[in-house]
């Protein structure tokens, strides 16, 4: 299993987001299985509440695009997408 350390930087990677919290942290298992340091975060989006499952903490857009590939392979996603915590700025889907 790869391993991703926990880092502090600002930037994010959003892995998915649903209404149903089981399956985010069902997903959540998965990635921890694969060695992933992921966390639920929740959010309101348009007074409707969503659960995200994130991989955080990559200092630079650069290095959490390149993390984001095997994620998205191993866990057989189709897009991901990226965004900086500090400034709030987010990526298209990747």
């Amino acid at each position: 299993a790869q391993t991703t350390t926990v880092h502090s930087g600002p930037w994010v990677i959003n892995l998915l987001s649903s209404p149903y919290k089981a399956y985010v942290e069902k997903a959540m298992a998965e990635a921890q299985s694969l060695g992933y340091t992921a966390v639920v975060m929740s959010a309101k989006v348009n007074g409707k509440q969503y659960w995200r499952l994130q991989i955080p903490g990559f200092d630079s857009l650069a290095t959490a695009k390149k993390a984001a590939e095997p994620v998205k392979e191993q866990m057989n996603i189709e897009e991901v997408w990226i965004f900086n915590r500090d400034r709030h700025t987010q990526t298209a889907p990747e």
